[in-house]
């Protein structure tokens, strides 16, 4: 029986827990960790974890509750897998010399779709616990894909240094480096669906 594991969504032992979440067939929820301890627990009971879901679901992402009260969306398996490899395909990444950085929350759909690209499609990731612009410009040197969201791109010092930078999350800035590819999506399709107005 496949059932909803909550998993405290932070660092690189996040990305061991959905992979053996996966692995045992089970869908996760991801929880941001900056959440009081009792808004955790509400999410938690709202969405049902623990309880069972259908077989081919993968994830249940909280929306933003931008209109109301956060709900929860589901995420199949291979709406997943399509997602990644979409994305991948349209940025040319080659799981051989690209290496993704996750730096924004992995709660939510854009830093979580940096994550199960990089798993579905066997590219490396490094995992930051939080967007930490000197980090992230250090990260540079050896990651070559990372998403942002715009504050997060004017805070780096050296943005160009990345070969990609998916900026998403709100309108772009005016002037923006010449290495982003500004993206759409929403937490019903994955993660982006759109790409520089494609």
């Amino acid at each position: 029986m496949a059932r909803l594991v909550a998993l405290d969504a932070a660092g690189a032992g996040f990305v061991d827990g959905l992979q053996r979440a996966w692995d045992a067939g089970d869908a996760v929820l991801p929880v941001d960790p900056r959440l009081p301890t009792e808004a955790r627990a509400a999410l938690r009971q709202a969405l049902r974890a623990g309880e069972e879901v259908e077989p081919g679901d993968a994830l249940v992402v909280a929306t933003s509750g931008s209109t109301g009260t956060p709900k929860g969306v589901v995420l199949t398996h291979d709406a997943v897998r399509a997602s990644a490899q979409a994305t991948s395909s349209r940025l040319g990444v080659d799981p051989a010399t690209h290496h993704w950085l996750a730096c924004l929350p992995l709660a939510h759909v854009g830093g979580l779709s940096v994550v199960t690209r990089a798993l579905l499609t066997g590219t490396p990731v490094e995992v930051h616990d939080r967007f930490d612009p000197t980090r992230v410009d250090d990260a540079a040197t050896s990651t070559t894909l990372v998403s942002l969201v715009g504050t997060a791109l004017g805070r780096l010092r050296r943005p160009e240094r990345f070969h990609t930078i998916v900026l998403g999350g709100s309108a772009p800035p005016s002037v923006r480096p010449t290495n982003t590819v500004v993206t759409y999506g929403m937490t019903e399709s994955g993660s982006g669906v759109v790409y520089d107005g494609h």
